[in-house]
C-alpha cells in the first residue's frame, strides 16, 4: 500500500502558506476530509487482507509443526526409545533425542520443516507488523477527522458571528 499517496491527499495547506485563512481554508480541510473517508476503504481492505494471510500462515505453521512432531515420534517408537514423563512434556528435548536417532533422510526432512517453519515466522512477523502499523494508520485518521470536523464547525460559527 502506497502511503505516501495517502499523505500527500491529506496533506492541508497551513496559514504560513495561504495568508488569508486563518489556519486553514475550510474547504481545504473538508476536501481532505473526504479523501480521507475515501482511504478508509482501501486502508480496511489492506487490513481484511493481511488478518487472512495471518491466518493461513497460521495453518500453514500449524500443519508443519504437526507434520515434524509426527515424524519426531515416528524415528523415537522406530529406533525404540522410552522417554520419561518429564522429558515427554518438553518438544526440545524430544526434537533433539528425534535428531539423534533420525536416519539422513528424516534429519533432511525435519531440516526441511525448520526451514518452513522459520520462512513463515518472518512472513507472520511481517505481516503482523503491516498490520499494527495500518491500525495505527486508522487511528490516526479518526483523530484528524474529529479534529477536522471540529474545524469545521467553529469556522461556520465564526463565520455567522461576523455576519451578525
Amino acid at each position: 500500500m502506497n502511503l505516501t499517496k495517502f499523505w500527500v491527499d491529506y496533506y492541508i495547506p497551513i496559514q504560513e502558506q495561504n495568508k488569508e485563512f486563518p489556519i486553514a481554508n475550510v474547504v481545504d480541510v473538508a476536501s481532505s476530509l473526504i479523501k480521507s473517508r475515501n482511504w478508509l476503504g482501501t486502508i480496511v481492505e489492506e487490513l481484511i487482507k493481511i488478518s487472512q494471510d495471518v491466518s493461513e500462515k497460521k495453518k500453514e505453521l500449524n500443519v508443519i509443526n504437526k507434520l515434524q512432531n509426527n515424524l519426531e515420534n515416528k524415528i523415537l517408537i522406530e529406533a525404540d526409545i522410552k522417554l520419561t514423563g518429564i522429558m515427554m512434556k518438553n518438544r526440545d528435548t524430544i526434537r533433539l533425542y528425534a535428531k539423534k536417532f533420525a536416519s539422513q533422510t528424516q534429519l533432511d526432512v525435519l531440516e526441511e520443516y525448520d526451514d518452513q517453519q522459520a520462512g513463515l515466522q518472518v512472513a507472520l512477523t511481517s505481516l503482523l507488523s503491516e498490520k499494527e502499523d495500518l491500525e495505527k494508520i486508522l487511528k490516526i485518521i479518526e483523530k484528524a477527522a474529529e479534529w477536522s470536523i471540529q474545524y469545521i464547525n467553529w469556522q461556520k460559527f465564526e463565520l455567522r458571528t461576523l455576519n451578525e
